[in-house]
């Protein structure tokens, strides 16, 4: 177990480390970047969920990315409780995985308040849909935003 402190610090390293390596050579070739986790993911999980200040993630963001901001966050909305059913039929569950059902509707929340503080920016897919239709919906997510 790690602290909830070294846990928002070492996501705000790794972040930064990945923006050097990563983003900054690959968006100076023209590149897109597709993210699975970014600054949004921090806000949710160790703002909301872990109940860290707010001011403190917003400024570790601000420092780790340099202001790199995303132009769209895709959030996948599902009940909470079908999303973890689904992540405990796999193999292993990872610590955040494992986390209560109180956690992850926190986390949920932190989504929702995102959605509604940056809906130009952020974009709600029904997670609870086929594994197939939620794939095509983000391809015309995709489609739509970045080749119009």
């Amino acid at each position: 177990p790690i602290s909830e402190i070294t846990e928002l610090l070492l996501y705000a390293a790794d972040r930064a480390q990945h923006i050097e390596e990563e983003l900054k050579p690959n968006l100076a070739m023209g590149k897109y970047i597709l993210c699975d986790r970014y600054t949004d993911s921090t806000i949710a999980y160790q703002g909301y969920g872990r109940g860290l200040d707010m001011s403190l993630i917003n400024n570790l963001n601000q420092i780790a990315t340099g202001g790199f901001t995303s132009d769209i966050t895709i959030w996948l909305d599902v009940d909470v409780e079908v999303g973890l059913s689904r992540k405990r039929g796999q193999a292993t569950l990872d610590r955040i995985e494992q986390e209560t059902i109180a956690f992850h509707r926190r986390v949920q929340r932190g989504y929702t308040d995102l959605y509604v503080s940056y809906p130009s920016r952020i974009v709600r897919v029904d997670g609870s849909d086929s594994q197939e239709t939620v794939q095509q919906n983000i391809q015309k997510i995709l489609q739509k935003r970045l080749f119009s």
